[in-house]
């Protein structure tokens, strides 16, 4: 019988159990009709679905457990009424969505803890380009939250409460609509809208903010009833917010500091 010594059984406890925690799950489905989900508690966790075909939902949840440093992907490729949905707890968070030539669709990443990072890309589809909604919620510090989207028709929400946060979506397309929401202070918010006509932004940076900084970039056309509006309120102090529109005619920039 082999007896270890007292440091190389401690090795060999911290070798058996970084493998307990890092474990790793991979879900592929092709076809319609399908649902993933995909679900971890403890340190470490790396969790992958990618799926093909319409009318498919993907999930994945992982819990803060005994430790953090998780990453979660979705990538889905498709055409009609995919969803995919990440929640993660913990610290050192990663979670990264993808929806490809897709309609109807939709993607949520929900996030607490700190450090933080939330990516959401959606295209839209061919026949029907759009129609896409991103919601991006993180509660914490230290977040960054990102979302890119092209298509028609499409919604981007952002919500992060906590302190030195950033977010950035890009709408490229007609009819987009990005709304972004800052709780805390020394957060960053980043809004382009382009290529496109009848877009809508908003960002809010909430109460008793400091040394936040929001700026909101539209082109495209505005006609008349229905041009390309811009909004930004600050409630706070050392607050800095600034739109730029170009072309088109009818556009309204408003910006709010209390």
């Amino acid at each position: 019988m082999t007896k270890l010594l007292p440091l190389a059984a401690a090795i060999a406890m911290a070798v058996s159990s970084a493998h307990v925690y890092a474990n790793t799950a991979t879900a592929t489905q092709e076809g319609s009709n399908n649902t993933a989900t995909i679900t971890q508690a403890g340190f470490g966790k790396t969790a992958t679905i990618d799926t093909l075909g319409q009318y498919s939902s993907a999930q994945i949840t992982q819990l803060e457990g005994f430790g953090d440093n998780h990453q979660a992907s979705i990538d889905q490729w498709g055409t009609y009424e995919v969803s995919a949905t990440i929640t993660q707890s913990g610290d050192n968070l990663d979670a990264q969505i993808s929806q490809n030539i897709v309609a109807f669709s939709s993607a949520t990443i929900d996030q607490s803890g700190e450090d933080q990072y939330a990516s959401v890309n959606q295209s839209g589809s061919w026949a029907h380009n759009g129609y896409l909604t991103a919601d991006v919620i993180q509660t914490g510090s230290e977040q960054e939250a990102y979302v890119d989207q092209s298509g028609q028709y499409n919604t981007a929400d952002v919500m992060q409460s906590g302190w030195d946060n950033y977010a950035d979506v890009d709408q490229m397309g007609d009819h987009g609509y990005a709304d972004l929401d800052q709780g805390g202070w020394h957060n960053e918010a980043f809004v382009d809208q382009s290529g496109g006509d009848y877009n809508n932004a908003s960002v809010t940076q909430g109460d008793f903010s400091i040394g936040n900084v929001a700026h909101i970039t539209q082109s495209g056309y505005g006609v008349g009833g229905n041009p390309n509006n811009a909004s930004i309120s600050q409630y706070g102090w050392n607050d800095m917010a600034s739109i730029t529109q170009s072309g088109g005619a009818g556009n309204t920039a408003t910006i709010t500091q209390y």
